[in-house]
């Protein structure tokens, strides 16, 4: 309430850092972005490791591949990712 009684419209909280969540939110869309740019193993393999949380030994048990084999891939695909990102960001 204002000096008069009347409800504020508006509070400020000085505590919500605006620009930092602004920020990440282009990183969360630019990354999904280049994500999306990824063929459809790639992709499961991605959001597998990193927001399934799963391991690379269960992925490659239950592709009945080795575990280096989902490591090399893990690997290429990041560099792809990167690649992606770097063309963005020029």
């Amino acid at each position: 309430m204002d000096h008069d009684g009347h409800f504020i419209d508006n509070i400020v909280d000085e505590s919500v850092d605006v620009e930092k969540i602004v920020e990440t939110q282009m990183m969360i869309w630019v990354l999904r972005s280049s994500i999306s740019k990824l063929n459809d193993e790639e992709k499961e393999i991605i959001e597998r490791l990193y927001f399934n949380d799963e391991t690379i030994s269960s992925i490659a048990s239950e592709k009945e591949v080795s575990y280096q084999a989902i490591q090399w891939r893990k690997s290429n695909i990041l560099k792809k990712l990167k690649k992606f990102l770097e063309e963005i960001f020029r």
